[in-house]
């Protein structure tokens, strides 16, 4: 996944994009975002990381070893034994090699949801980059990393990435008909959706072009209140309703 995937990813799974920025701040000095990384590979071909991965899937390295060499791995570097063994177990829920990028932005998600709750209740509404990225620095990091400046320049180099795509105003061919869209979707009719739903005084967070929870939430509630399928699934109905304007 390229950088501006990852921070598209955090944002679908309902951070803001300011914290998708500050959390990338915090990968990057880790990892570099290569989620097979292994701690103390510094070669250019990264054989040692790709060899730590192939054995760990493969049962070479046991779910014990990996856990308990204190080696940090992936993309935030997990080393603690428990959160390890949560990546691990997570992977193979999901049927995913250890170093896959998208189960690990999955995780990540997942562990701040369910361990660090005050947090990502933060990092669902914050707009101030150095306070999240300094937030993460010290609650989510074990133990607590010092370096903020560091990551704060990660961070607004992040931002800059994520600004420079942003979806232009869409014109109608690029997405006429529109397609029936959820929130695993992006795209110019995603973005159409989003102002439409702000025209009918629906909020949502940003219109970004990507189906956040936000624009997610907006979406049931605009279908309940005009008696559609409240699923969160943008179709034809759904469509037809939000442009008649009535």
């Amino acid at each position: 996944m390229t950088e501006l995937e990852i921070l598209s990813r955090f944002v679908s799974e309902g951070m803001t994009p300011t914290a998708a920025e500050a959390m990338w701040g915090n990968i990057y000095p880790e990892s570099g975002g290569e989620a097979n990384r292994v701690q103390g590979d510094f070669s250019p071909t990264r054989i040692v990381s790709k060899s730590y991965t192939k054995d760990v899937d493969e049962g070479r390295i046991s779910p014990y070893s990996f856990a308990h060499d204190s080696r940090g791995y992936g993309l935030v570097q997990w080393t603690f034994w428990s959160r390890k063994q949560g990546l691990l177990n997570y992977a193979k829920a999901h049927g995913k090699s250890i170093g896959d990028t998208a189960m690990q932005v999955d995780y990540i998600v997942v562990e701040l949801k369910s361990d660090f709750p005050g947090l990502w209740q933060y990092l669902t509404v914050t707009d101030n980059l150095y306070e999240a990225t300094r937030r993460i620095c010290v609650e989510f990091e074990r133990p607590a990393i010092n370096n903020v400046d560091a990551r704060f320049a990660a961070a607004q180099a992040a931002q800059k990435v994520w600004d420079a795509a942003q979806v232009e105003p869409p014109k109608v061919n690029d997405f006429w008909p529109p397609r029936t869209v959820d929130k695993t979707m992006s795209g110019p009719d995603v973005a159409a959706l989003q102002a439409l739903l702000t025209a009918h005084g629906y909020t949502v967070r940003t219109i970004s072009g990507v189906f956040d929870e936000a624009t997610e939430i907006s979406a049931r509630k605009y279908q309940a209140d005009h008696s559609l399928d409240v699923d969160g699934i943008v179709g034809p109905k759904t469509w037809a309703s939000l442009l008649s304007m009535g």
